[in-house]
C-alpha cells in the first residue's frame, strides 16, 4: 500500500499537460500510473486553462480569454516559487528551442527555455511544466497542419476521427512515460512529483462538431488529472472533482511552500470539492456577414456526473459563428453534413448533461458570485508568425 499525496517528501514537480486530451480517452497506461481523478478543465480554450493552472484562479479572476491576453505583472504564478528553478517547454509542434512562435509563452509571461528536452542541465530543485501535443489536431499520422487535416478529412464519420484522434493521445501516452524514463535515467524520480494533466477536452461529433471552438460540452470540460511518485498510493478518486485552480496550492502543499491567493484547494490536505466551473470567450470567423462579431462565451457548472452550460452571447452571435464556420473553416464540410445537429447546439441557450446535484438557478448564482470582481488581462498584439502558428493549429478556425 503506497503512501497518501499527503505524506510525500519532494523537492521538484514536473507537470505534464496534454493538449485536448479527454478523460474519457485517457489510456489506462497513465491513469494507472499513479493517483487518478475526473478532473474539470478551467476552460476549452488552451490560454485560458493554462492561465487557471499557473494563478489557481477562475478565469474571471485572471483575465485571460485569448492568446491576445497576457497574466498581470502582480498574479503569482507556479514559475514564481522561491529558490526554486523553473521551466515552461512547449512540445505541442516541432519549433525551435528559445523562439516564442507559440503565444502561449506571451500569455503565461514566460521566456522560451533554450532546450529541445525538458530535463536538461536544470538543477534542483525545480518547479517544471510541459504541455505535450496530446490529441491535438491534426490526429493520426497526418503530416501536415491542422487546418490541411480537416480539409482533407472532410465529412469522414466521426468514428474514423475517433479512431486516428485514440492514436494520437496513445503517442502523447508514450511521450510522458518516456518523460518518467528520463526522470529516472537522472535519478529525480525519488525526489518529483509528476503530474499527468490536460488544457481541455475535444469534440470527436458531439453535438455534429470537431475541435474545442465551440459550445461547451462535457467532452471539452472533463480531463485527466493523475498524481504519479513511486511511493505514492494508486486508484482513483471518486468523491469530487480536480479542478485546474487546485493544481497550484497542490504543489505548493507537496513543497511545502506558500503563494499568493487562489480560488482552488489543495487536494493533499483535504478532499476533492463537488465541482467546478468552467469558462470560455472567443470568437469565430464570420466570413461575410457584416454586422457580427461572431462571438462565443460560456459558462460551465461541473460535478463528477454531469452539469450545466449557459450561453452567455446572444443568439444571433452565436448562429453567426456558425455561418462564418460554415464559410471559412477546415472543418465546414463536417459541418455541413451536420449541420442540424450543430445549428441546436448553437442556439441553446442552457443544456443539462448527466445528472447533477445543483440546480440550473443555484449554478447561475455560483458563476455570478465567481464573476465578482472580474480582472482583465494584458492586452497584446499577435506577431505574423504567432498569427500563422494559431491557423496551423486550427485555433483561427
Amino acid at each position: 500500500m503506497g503512501e497518501p499525496l499527503s505524506s510525500l517528501d519532494v523537492s521538484n514537480v514536473f507537470v505534464y499537460v496534454g493538449d485536448a486530451v479527454r478523460w474519457d480517452h485517457t489510456p489506462r497506461s497513465v491513469l494507472d500510473r499513479g493517483l487518478s481523478s475526473k478532473s474539470i478543465a478551467a476552460s476549452t480554450h488552451s490560454p485560458t486553462s493554462f492561465a487557471s493552472l499557473v494563478t489557481g484562479l477562475h478565469p474571471p479572476r485572471h483575465g485571460v480569454d485569448d492568446f491576445t491576453n497576457r497574466l498581470a505583472d502582480e498574479t503569482y504564478r507556479l514559475f514564481d516559487v522561491p529558490g526554486y528553478e523553473t521551466r515552461f517547454v512547449n512540445s505541442v509542434r516541432d519549433t525551435p528551442a528559445g523562439t516564442d512562435t507559440d503565444p502561449i509563452f506571451s500569455v503565461l509571461d514566460v521566456r522560451p527555455p533554450a532546450v529541445d528536452e525538458p530535463f536538461r542541465d536544470i538543477e534542483e530543485p525545480f518547479v517544471l511544466m510541459e504541455r505535450g501535443p496530446g490529441g491535438h489536431a491534426p490526429y493520426g499520422d497526418f503530416d501536415g497542419s491542422a487546418w490541411d487535416y480537416f480539409e482533407r478529412r472532410g465529412a469522414q464519420p466521426a468514428s474514423a476521427y475517433r479512431e486516428e484522434y485514440a492514436r494520437s493521445v496513445d503517442r502523447d501516452a508514450a511521450l510522458f512515460a518516456e518523460r518518467l524514463e528520463d526522470l529516472a535515467d537522472r535519478g529525480l524520480r525519488e525526489d518529483t512529483l509528476v503530474v499527468y494533466t490536460a488544457d481541455h477536452g475535444e469534440l470527436l461529433g458531439e453535438l455534429g462538431l470537431l475541435g474545442h471552438n465551440g459550445p461547451m460540452h462535457p467532452a471539452l470540460v472533463e480531463v485527466p488529472a493523475v498524481f504519479v511518485h513511486p511511493d505514492l498510493s494508486t486508484g482513483r478518486l471518486t468523491n469530487g472533482v480536480v479542478r485546474h485552480v487546485d493544481l497550484l496550492p497542490t504543489v505548493l502543499d507537496c513543497l511545502d511552500e506558500s503563494g499568493g491567493p487562489t480560488d482552488g484547494t489543495s487536494i493533499a490536505s483535504g478532499p476533492a470539492r463537488d465541482r467546478g466551473l468552467s469558462f470560455y470567450r472567443s470568437s469565430l470567423p464570420t466570413g461575410p456577414i457584416a454586422g457580427f462579431s461572431g462571438a462565443l462565451a460560456y459558462d460551465g457548472v461541473w460535478e463528477l456526473d454531469g452539469g450545466h452550460v449557459f450561453a452567455r452571447t446572444p443568439t444571433h452571435e452565436r448562429l453567426a459563428a456558425v455561418l462564418g464556420t460554415l464559410s471559412k473553416s477546415p472543418k465546414r464540410s463536417y459541418l455541413r453534413a451536420n449541420l442540424s445537429k450543430a445549428i441546436g447546439a448553437y442556439a441553446a441557450g442552457h443544456r443539462t448533461y448527466g445528472r447533477p446535484s445543483i440546480d440550473a438557478d443555484d449554478a447561475r448564482t455560483l458563476v455570478a458570485e465567481t464573476r465578482r470582481g472580474e480582472s482583465s488581462g494584458r492586452q497584446i498584439e499577435l506577431s505574423e508568425d504567432q498569427r500563422t502558428h494559431l491557423e496551423d493549429l486550427g485555433y483561427l478556425s
